[in-house]
């Protein structure tokens, strides 16, 4: 009988190649709706697909596999710190940390740093995962996000490139804002600490 626990556990986070199988997968149906592929078949095409890519290609599936494990991260070290704890023995999947070290780096970061440069999908994906939940609400978030990204590799470029343009503002943004920021690193001065230490010392 399946661990009831381990049901409560959110569903784990997908990797690039997987998000980018869910979008071959459909396209290679879509354009051979005649031919009776099996699950093993296209998964080799996908797979060969997959190697030949470039990275620049790969660029937007390992955004979305990111995005996917700090959402599994979340829900399950934060809503479920202690069954997450007994069901990974205090680990991170795939990483041996403890949970206590997870969540004191996650405290230990400085809510005043810039928040990092968004993506061209990732603007997408922020104007289209409401519409497309709106229109799906059996869709779970996996799915969702495997249809932003059908959307995307389906749209034309001259559409596109209005994302690519917020891209660019991004990047202007976080370059002042990080400017901003490395301005108001307070660096003590070397007389201080001495003077410190002398008066420590008498």
């Amino acid at each position: 009988m399946p661990n009831s626990k381990a049901k409560q556990l959110p569903k784990k986070a997908m990797t690039a190649f997987l998000f980018f199988f869910s979008v071959c997968r459909d396209e290679y149906k879509r354009r051979h709706p005649e031919e009776d592929f099996n699950g093993r078949e296209i998964k080799y095409k996908c797979g060969e697909r997959w190697k030949t890519m470039s990275l620049e290609e790969k660029k937007r599936f390992n955004q979305m596999a990111e995005d996917d494990k700090k959402r599994y991260e979340l829900e399950l070290h934060i809503t479920r710190p202690v069954l997450a704890a007994r069901a990974t023995k205090g680990k991170l999947v795939g990483k041996d940390i403890s949970l206590d070290t997870k969540l004191k780096k996650n405290r230990l970061k400085d809510i005043n740093a810039p928040k990092r440069i968004v993506q061209p999908f990732m603007w997408f994906a922020k104007e289209s995962r409401q519409k497309v939940a709106a229109a799906n609400p059996d869709f779970s978030y996996a799915e969702i996000t495997k249809e932003v990204a059908r959307r995307w590799s389906e749209l034309d470029p001259a559409e596109k490139e209005k994302y690519t343009v917020l891209h660019k503002k991004d990047k202007v943004r976080y370059a002042q804002e990080k400017k901003a920021y490395k301005k108001k690193q307070v660096k003590v001065p070397t007389e201080i600490l001495e003077s410190d230490d002398t008066e420590d010392e008498s």
